[in-house]
């Protein structure tokens, strides 16, 4: 406990020095917000090294790239009508048990639809099966997981961090029920290779489109607009009457039938 405690309160002052910060740090109004930030990071991290700790699972690395000169997996190869692309980057965090493998990514905020296969359908959450393939070669995928922070600052007896995704169902002496194994949603190897594909094919009819420079807006809701860097040159304004798509019950079976039906057009 002692030694998260130490590293967390180590790397919050390193960061916290850095010239982006370190103007308000060292002032005196705010001194508590940031005692509150670092008190919650403590409770994440004791969170997670709990949760590591209780399971048979072992972290194999964090921030592994893939694709690059030097990296430890190879890039995820898109086959297109303009000829093979690749993907490249780093996955957050990879977890092993034997030949089984998991992938966890981190976010802040709100990670409860991260989980919800409709936005896998629909092509807007697509990275942690995506990513699944970078490790299919070597390992059989055991699940995917968001890891949530929401920064709600909730103190010491509330829950800080949040899995939201999927697991495979352990059998009897196969790997230990840890905490995001017993969080996250069931489902079995075939459906997660499923998904895997699925994946692959939603990035392949995205490379399809941009090359041939088709860039049509489909927004699932209005929230995606005001993310999005091009919002100010594609035109589409719900305000003024453009409707989003409208995203329906998924069952995970769906994911398989448009598989066999393609989804590159």
């Amino acid at each position: 406990k002692d030694e998260v405690e130490n590293t967390v309160s180590a790397l919050f002052d390193e960061v916290a020095a850095q010239p982006e910060y370190s103007c308000f740090y060292n002032k005196k109004q705010y001194e508590y917000v940031f005692a509150e930030i670092k008190n919650e990071l403590k409770l994440a991290c004791h969170e997670l090294f709990d949760a590591v700790s209780d399971s048979d699972f072992s972290v194999l690395g964090t921030e592994i790239g893939f694709g690059k000169v030097g990296d430890k997996f190879g890039a995820i190869i898109i086959p297109t009508k303009f000829g093979n692309k690749k993907i490249t980057g780093k996955i957050d965090r990879v977890d092993t048990f034997g030949d089984l493998a998991r992938i966890i990514d981190y976010k802040t905020g709100d990670v409860s639809k991260k989980g919800d296969v409709r936005h896998l359908y629909s092509g807007k959450n697509i990275q942690l099966y995506l990513y699944s393939n970078v490790l299919r070669k070597t390992y059989s995928i055991a699940g995917v997981a968001y890891v949530g922070i929401d920064g709600k600052f909730k103190g010491v007896g509330g829950e800080t961090v949040k899995f939201v995704g999927q697991s495979v169902e352990p059998t009897d002496g196969e790997f230990a029920v840890d905490k995001l194994v017993a969080s996250v949603t069931k489902t079995d190897a075939a459906q997660l290779a499923a998904y895997a594909d699925y994946a692959v094919k939603v990035a392949q009819s995205g490379a399809n489109e941009m090359g041939k420079g088709i860039f049509i807006p489909t927004p699932t809701e209005k929230r995606d607009c005001e993310y999005c860097r091009l919002n100010g040159m594609c035109g589409y304004d719900v305000a003024t009457g453009d409707r989003t798509r409208s995203e329906y019950s998924v069952k995970p079976q769906d994911i398989a039938v448009a598989l066999t039906e393609g989804c590159d057009e």
